[in-house]
């Protein structure tokens, strides 16, 4: 005869836990909104640690981590970087630059 016994301690914490999580994912604009914010930060981060010494006498991407924004509603969490940055684009997708 086989018999399996198991004892789950703090499982009242546990329980909470998951209450607190389900809660918060209810609100989803406050959910879109933390999620939206994270990747901006880490956005800026990346930027500024990565690139910015590309750029040391035009400050393009020092600019283009400034430009960077999140923002959330119910639906989406958005971030838009270097919005309103003349020549990102360019740097990013590429192209011919003509005169």
């Amino acid at each position: 005869m086989l018999r399996l016994e198991v004892t789950i301690s703090g499982a009242e914490q546990a329980l909470a836990a998951v209450g607190r999580t389900l809660d918060a994912a209810d609100d989803r604009a406050a959910l879109h909104l933390a999620m939206a914010m994270g990747v901006e930060l880490a956005v800026k981060r990346h930027l500024r640690e990565s690139y910015a010494a590309r750029s040391p006498r035009t400050g393009f991407y020092g600019r283009m981590a400034q430009a960077t924004a999140g923002t959330a509603d119910q639906e989406a969490g958005t971030v838009t970087v270097g919005a309103g940055i003349r020549g990102a684009a360019l740097r990013y997708f590429g192209g011919t630059v003509a005169a």
